[in-house]
């Protein structure tokens, strides 16, 4: 019944967003080529606790994907919060 931090997890690609990222492969598809996307992770903790422990979830949640490549894709850059916390939502 008490309100309990948790994770909510988006994963969405910017529209248009690819760079070639290497020339001279002979065919213009045998090059490589990278497309942007975003992995927004939320870490929602309970309204009046403070930010403290949602920036070290945070931080654990960097850790897991840095450097990771699954199947082609590779996680390069994050933030935690860009400067601006959430705003408040029901008990969170």
């Amino acid at each position: 019944n008490a309100a309990a931090a948790f994770v909510y997890v988006e994963i969405w690609a910017i529209p248009g967003g690819f760079d070639q990222a290497s020339i001279g492969a002979g065919a213009r598809d045998d090059n490589l080529w990278r497309e942007h996307g975003t992995l927004d992770m939320h870490v929602m903790v309970p309204k009046g606790t403070g930010s403290r422990d949602g920036r070290d979830k945070a931080g654990q949640l960097i850790d897991l994907f840095r450097g990771q490549d699954l199947s082609g894709l590779t996680f390069l850059e994050a933030s935690i919060g860009e400067g601006q916390p959430g705003r408040p939502f029901a008990n969170y």
